[in-house]
């Protein structure tokens, strides 16, 4: 798979996962532009964070041992128990018409809340400031998919690549409110 720049390798298997992320962890890093770009949405979690920086390495230890073999078998079932809900909940909305890239976006965020938060915990209403400044209510999974989707549009914009202050520092109107949006995003998590 191939992100704007970048390649990423997709592992599906318990041994391997636990051999990258428990015994060969400490000598990952990240790019510094990657850092900068995703700490906009979450600045002191482990993905984001300076390797260098005090806290990095006890968060990483944490981490590392959500990565044995044992946690992601439990991890595998619990995936798959949120995934057969999400299925249930969308074939009981009887639509003529799935958009099954959205769906698989939004069961992706579903998951991540539902494991880390607790059952269903990803439909839960939160405010979201549209364009035209009016606030709606929507599931968190959807804000945070919505956030998600305008980091990763900023990202694909070369001046933003080029000149990092412009990633940090939203100027179009469109950036502060999709900012906003991320900040009130950031308190509720």
């Amino acid at each position: 798979m191939v992100f704007p720049g970048r390649y990423a390798l997709s592992i599906n298997s318990c041994d391997y996962l636990e051999d990258i992320y428990v015994k060969q962890n400490s000598a990952h890093t990240k790019p510094e532009i990657m850092r900068k770009v995703w700490s906009q949405f979450a600045p002191n979690n482990i993905l984001n964070q300076d390797s260098d920086h005090p806290d990095f390495g006890s968060k990483r230890k944490v981490l590392a041992s959500s990565f044995f073999k044992s946690k992601l078998v439990a991890l595998t079932q619990c995936v798959k128990e949120i995934t057969l809900k999400e299925i249930k909940i969308l074939q009981d909305e009887n639509l003529p018409v799935i958009d099954v890239y959205q769906f698989i976006l939004d069961l992706q965020t579903n998951i991540i809340i539902n494991a880390s938060v607790g059952q269903l915990a990803s439909h839960r209403l939160v405010d979201f400031e549209k364009e035209d400044g009016s606030i709606e209510k929507i599931s968190i999974a959807n804000a945070i998919t919505r956030a998600l989707g305008w980091i990763i549009r900023r990202l694909s914009i070369p001046i933003n690549v080029f000149f990092p202050y412009f990633l940090r520092n939203p100027i179009l109107p469109r950036d502060r409110r999709e900012s906003r949006n991320a900040q009130h995003l950031r308190r509720i998590i």
